[in-house]
C-alpha cells in the first residue's frame, strides 16, 4: 500500500519485503523481517453492444456485467541479511487478470451452433 501511495516509486525505494517484486536490490535496505498482506480488489465490469448489423449480419444488441466480483489477493515476503551488501529473500504476491466473467447469452454473437 505504501508504494501504490507513493505513486509508482517503488522501484526506487522499498520500506518493506514486498520491494523485491519491483526490485529484489531493493532487498538490502529493509532488514531482517516478513511481512503478510492482503487487499481486497472489487473491479466493475460491463458492456453495452449497440448497433448490430440486424437481419442476421452480425451482432445482436445486448450487454451485460460480469459475474465475478470481489477478489483477495494475498502477498507474503521474507528476508534474511547475510551481509551489509547482501540480502536472500522472497516476495509472493498475486498478479493476474480481472477473472471478468460473462455469461454465455450475454457476448453470443447470433451464432446458434450446429443444426
Amino acid at each position: 500500500m505504501k508504494e501504490k501511495g507513493r505513486g509508482g516509486t517503488a522501484v526506487a525505494m522499498a520500506d518493506d519485503t514486498f520491494g523485491g517484486a519491483n526490485n529484489p536490490a531493493s532487498m538490502v535496505w529493509v532488514g531482517n523481517r516478513y511481512d503478510v498482506g492482503v487487499e481486497y480488489f472489487r473491479p466493475i465490469r460491463g458492456f453495452d453492444r449497440t448497433g448490430s448489423g440486424g437481419f442476421g449480419a452480425g451482432p445482436i444488441d445486448s450487454s451485460g456485467n460480469s459475474d465475478s466480483k470481489n477478489f483477495f489477493i494475498p502477498q507474503f515476503g521474507y528476508n534474511q541479511m547475510i551481509n551489509p551488501n547482501l540480502a536472500l529473500g522472497v516476495s509472493v504476491y498475486g498478479n493476474g487478470g480481472l477473472n471478468t466473467d460473462f455469461s454465455g447469452s450475454a457476448i453470443n454473437c447470433g451464432y446458434s451452433g450446429p443444426s
